[in-house]
């Protein structure tokens, strides 16, 4: 048995905390023990009794838990688009390990120091498994901005409604969002239906009911709504733009052009206007029912295999230690 602690912003109710019980779940299915740690929390180190066999820091560091020295390694599960190399320079040899949840992740970590070349590697990540077959798909469209405002859900909302005017039947959009300023083009349109927020059950729903979903993204750490979409079997219309682009299973005559790119910390943002996603959606409405039935089969088996790829490159960092 091996001991960890996971330290990360494990009350924010979205993808910080969600990724941290991910990874104590399976560590603890794999026979350790796990200790949470809230990264601005110091005196819950002292929660931790006895020596820890790794740090594990989901985006932030805790630079205390550190400096306590109860740990043999430091690993880093960098977001980033979060990620600010001025902020990090002292800290950044003290990781033994850079665990990168996505290809362009290890493209821009190795970038960061010379002394990363050896520490950064791929690892993957997995998301929720939201697939009930049994849910009948209709041919609408969902986009899932939830607490992000980087998901061009502005110009998302802007193509389904006045853009569209010149269409005799406009597709359907669910979009959900907290923030209504977002989707504020679509106000009085019929065609598009806006939720602040739904249960876990009404989302398992929406994905699984909604056939294509489109999630024009600038930049993801790692794409938590996107892969819970490609594991819903969904037609998923997404950014022609790194690490979106490179997700398996996207089909990629479907990728949508983006304007520009905007620094986003050590990330890149692509900035996604209204006619492309326009264009991209009247392509997937004129997709033949073989071609749905290819790209469906496709993102659901990518899905799988990239979760079991994970568990795999996951458990060997694990094991090594």
């Amino acid at each position: 048995m091996k001991r960890f602690t996971i330290c990360s912003n494990i009350n924010n109710g979205v993808g910080l905390e969600a990724d941290a019980k991910l990874l104590k779940s399976l560590l603890e299915s794999w026979g350790h023990e796990v200790f949470l740690i809230h990264y601005q929390k110091k005196n819950q180190v002292e929660e931790c009794p006895g020596k820890i066999d790794a740090n594990i820091f989901l985006e932030v560091v805790n630079y205390d838990l550190i400096a306590r020295g109860i740990a043999r390694e430091q690993w880093y599960i960098p977001n980033p688009e979060w990620f600010a190399p001025w902020d990090h320079k002292t800290g950044l040899p003290d990781f033994n390990r850079v665990l990168c949840k996505t290809q362009d992740a290890v493209r821009i970590m190795t970038k960061i120091t010379a002394e990363y070349q050896k520490k950064v590697r791929y690892i993957g990540f997995e998301a929720k498994d939201l697939y009930d077959p049994e849910i009948p798909r209709e041919r609408k469209f969902l986009h899932v901005a939830g607490s992000s405002r980087y998901k061009n859900t502005v110009a998302t909302a802007f193509s389904f409604s006045r853009m569209m005017d010149d269409e005799d039947v406009k597709p359907n959009l669910t979009v959900v969002g907290v923030y209504p300023d977002e989707y504020q083009f679509s106000v009085g349109y019929k065609n598009v239906t806006t939720y602040q927020r739904v249960t876990d059950e009404e989302m398992k729903q929406l994905m699984n009911s909604h056939l294509f979903h489109v999630m024009p993204a600038g930049y993801e750490g790692y794409g938590q709504s996107l892969h819970e979409s490609l594991g819903c079997g969904a037609v998923l219309l997404t950014t022609a733009h790194p690490p979106m682009c490179e997700f398996n299973g996207v089909p990629q005559d479907l990728l949508i052009p983006y304007q520009d790119t905007i620094p986003e910390l050590a990330a890149m943002r692509a900035r996604v206007v209204a006619a492309p996603i326009r264009d991209i959606v009247k392509k997937a409405l004129k997709l033949k029912q073989e071609r749905i039935d290819e790209i469906r089969r496709t993102a659901r088996e990518a899905f799988l295999k990239d979760r079991d790829d994970f568990r795999a490159a996951f458990k060997k960092e694990v094991d090594d230690l």
